[in-house]
């Protein structure tokens, strides 16, 4: 009876030691992947995959939020000094560069340049809140939908986009992009067709709306980077805790082997 109850302890014990790897691994896999918003899920036209800890394309995803976006959106889940903090920058780099409007300070959220009646009445609508546009559209959805504004001259904003028929913001960015028109019957029925060149190369585009999808995508959860410094530490406790609790059960079942 003792040496039948002393096998299955000992066979409990390896299981024990063979299911923790698996477990550990699993816990590594769902710290190192992102999970995907179903909007993620949807079919895209162009590839792209967030880089939300990469602070040099955040910063200046930043940089180029506030000076493009932030007249009109705001990210009231995101203050200044977190984003500081992160991106290592100062409160006087900030104040200096990146807070807007002036006279807000470091601790301050990320709000706009307008109210949300001013916003109502030059476009119909308040402009929406991005701090967690890319966890509920995904950031693939917002590379794509920035580069997918087209000429519609039957818009009062005078262009439109496929991924929201009859938008309502205007195209801040067509004079980087350059301008095109909507082609009927292409790749996954929208094709889009240069009628005017814009500032930058496609490749310069392509890289400034991959910085302001890194950053949008920092907003949302910012505590992302910190989750991806602290993941090895905690796996690694994660290991010495099983280790030692498999020796504290050792110990304690070593007297019921010997009745």
């Amino acid at each position: 009876m003792g040496q039948d109850q002393a096998g299955a302890t000992a066979g409990d014990g390896m299981k024990i030691m063979r299911t923790f790897p698996i477990i550990a691994f699993a816990c590594a896999a769902l710290l190192a992947v992102p999970q995907l918003s179903m909007a993620e899920s949807a079919e895209l036209p162009l590839r792209f995959s967030a880089s939300p800890g990469n602070m040099q394309s955040v910063r200046q995803g930043a940089r180029d939020f506030m000076n493009y976006c932030a007249g009109c959106h705001t990210l009231k889940y995101l203050r200044y000094n977190r984003l500081g903090r992160d991106a290592g920058l100062s409160d006087d780099v900030l104040t200096e560069n990146l807070i807007f409007p002036v006279g807000l300070k470091p601790t301050s959220h990320v709000l706009n340049g307008m109210t949300e009646q001013e916003g109502t009445t030059f476009f119909g609508k308040a402009p929406p809140d991005l701090s967690l546009e890319a966890e509920f559209r995904g950031a693939k959805w917002i590379y794509n939908y920035l580069h997918s504004f087209y000429l519609d001259p039957s818009r009062p904003v005078g262009v439109n986009n496929p991924l929201i028929p009859n938008v309502a913001m205007p195209n801040v960015l067509g004079h980087l992009q350059g301008w095109q028109q909507r082609v009927e019957g292409g790749h996954e029925g929208v094709e889009f067709k240069r009628v005017s060149d814009g500032t930058m190369t496609p490749a310069q585009f392509d890289s400034f709306v991959a910085n302001i999808t890194n950053f949008l995508a920092y907003a949302a959860t910012p505590e992302h980077h910190t989750r991806v410094t602290i993941a090895p530490f905690v796996l690694f406790y994660l290991l010495i805790l099983a280790g030692l609790c498999y020796l504290v059960k050792h110990e304690f079942w070593k007297d019921v082997h010997k009745s």
